[in-house]
């Protein structure tokens, strides 16, 4: 009995083993998950069912490097990625047409991928990375919230909104963004801070709020930390033991204002509206940086990468002493008969989710009107710098910039139009080149085909003597045969003579 048991220890062991040894674990490659006719399946998650629940609030890291495969029972054209830090490039590769695309280089955190139509696409990261949602989009027009982002204003922002943290933007300046996007111009959007040492949604509430106000350039975050104080002095104190001085603050702002050629510069009023350090900070910055972008002493990293710049115009909110009222509370065309102010606090705003437990909401929302706002209201700007000349309408942060804003444009049109030009002479040189190409085809299948001709009619020639000498082989030894026996004749001839 005992032999049997021990018999059957190492019989269990050995089939264990067997077992591992022929089915070998397979944790780095996720089984494959499917839903709604959608299905995924690859590596660096265990499993991929997240990215098509609906839920863009979470986002989960990768294991190392991602691939991943998703097929699905309706062809798509397009994807809508959405990642919750930047990852660098990474492939797509589309099934059936083997067409790969490099995406990511842009380092938008909500990025649509247009697409040849298929029903199966392959995603390669290089490196780890951090995902939320993927949707499968179909051709044809794109559903409103789908955020097909035009990269940062280089050297073309008419306006340029610095603001201490995401939400600010839509909040104590409710109803800006949307009436200068509506007017078409060109406005870039800088944050203080991304606000991630408290939350990593904050950045998604940012992009979500812009592109509802109707801002489509990507925007910049800051990375600085934030947090509440109330006095700017104790606020410089806190950043300074988080690890930033004030030179590097004021670096990161003239960095900004040089690369971007910002005209206008807007930012929060010197008293950070309801006492906030970080939006205090804002303003002290902005101030000290109009005259620090145009100096080539300061910042010199910036300055040889984008360049001195003068900016023409600053303003800080201020409701006792505006200079400029904004017409937020008039209804637009532009914007389906609301109102900018309207637009922030109905669309704009409330994609800011966590936030919706402060009293901000409340505060927003305490009137229909920019004008009526207690406090702080969101129309009123105090020009606090102007190379331009003074104000005199009272009613647009581009005043006395007009002819800037036309050279602008007039730039960008003849920019266009030389980017036109050479892309035409491009198609025009690729047209000539690939006549010359098939002119040299032509030229050498002749060329081939005479060849093949003269070896042709060589071999007729050939072939006809050949003919020629084999037919008259009977005749020649049928002459050679006389010959021979007319010559015997005469020996016989002359033997005979002889005797």
């Amino acid at each position: 009995m005992k032999i049997r048991l021990q018999h059957r220890k190492w019989f269990l062991l050995a089939l264990v083993c067997l077992c591992l040894f022929c089915f070998p674990a397979r944790a780095e490659e996720a089984e494959e998950a499917e839903t709604a006719g959608i299905r995924a399946y690859g590596t660096g998650y265990e499993d991929f069912s997240f990215l098509f629940d609906g839920d863009d609030r979470s986002y989960f890291a990768s294991e190392g490097s991602v691939e991943l495969t998703i097929e699905s029972d309706t062809p798509f054209a397009g994807l809508y990625l959405k990642l919750d830090a930047p990852c660098g490039a990474y492939e797509i590769t589309v099934s059936g047409s083997g067409e790969t695309l490099t995406a990511g280089t842009a380092g938008f955190l909500h990025e649509y991928v247009a697409l040849s139509e298929t029903s199966s696409v392959t995603i390669c990261w290089d490196g780890a990375v951090s995902l939320s949602e993927i949707m499968l989009l179909p051709g044809g027009e794109l559903p409103a919230d789908v955020q097909v982002w035009q990269e940062p204003l280089e050297g073309a922002a008419d306006l340029l909104l610095l603001v201490a943290q995401p939400g600010d933007d839509q909040l104590f300046f409710a109803g800006l963004l949307p009436l200068y996007a509506a007017r078409g111009v060109g406005v870039q959007v800088v944050y203080l801070s991304d606000a991630r040492n408290l939350t990593n949604l904050r950045v998604h509430e940012a992009l979500d709020g812009l592109w509802a106000s109707g801002i489509t350039v990507y925007p910049v975050f800051g990375e600085f930390e934030t947090f509440l104080t109330d006095d700017l002095d104790a606020t410089y104190a806190r950043l300074e033991n988080l690890g930033h001085s004030r030179k590097e603050l004021e670096e990161f702002v003239v960095e900004n204002l040089r690369r971007f050629c910002a005209q206008v510069v807007v930012t929060h009023g010197e008293s950070g509206e309801y006492g906030c350090g970080l939006s205090m900070v804002c303003a002290d910055l902005a101030k000290a940086s109009v005259s620090l972008a145009s100096d080539a002493e300061f910042g010199i990293a910036s300055a040889e990468t984008y360049g001195l710049w003068q900016v023409s115009k600053l303003y800080l909110l201020d409701a006792q002493s505006p200079d400029v009222l904004l017409p937020l509370d008039e209804p637009l065309d532009e914007l389906g008969g609301l109102t900018p102010f309207a637009v922030s606090q109905a669309l704009a705003y409330p994609c800011h989710i966590s936030q919706k437990w402060t009293w901000y909401p409340e505060w927003l929302n305490s009137s229909s009107t920019a004008a009526g706002l207690e406090s702080w209201r969101t129309d009123c700007y105090a020009l606090a710098f102007s190379a331009v000349g003074e104000d005199a309408g009272g009613n647009d942060l581009l005043e006395n910039i007009a002819e800037l804003h036309a050279d602008r444009l007039a730039r960008e049109e003849a920019a266009r139009l030389e980017q036109e030009r050479l892309e035409q002479e491009q198609l025009e040189q690729e047209r000539m080149e690939q006549e010359r190409l098939e002119q040299e085809q032509l030229e050498k299948e002749r060329l081939e085909q005479e060849q093949l001709e003269r070896e042709a009619s060589i071999a007729a020639a050939a072939a006809a003597a050949q003919e020629s000498r084999d037919s008259l082989a009977p005749l020649v030894a049928l002459l050679a045969l006389l010959v021979l026996l007319l010559l015997a004749a005469v020996a016989a001839l002359c033997r005979r003579r002889k005797r």
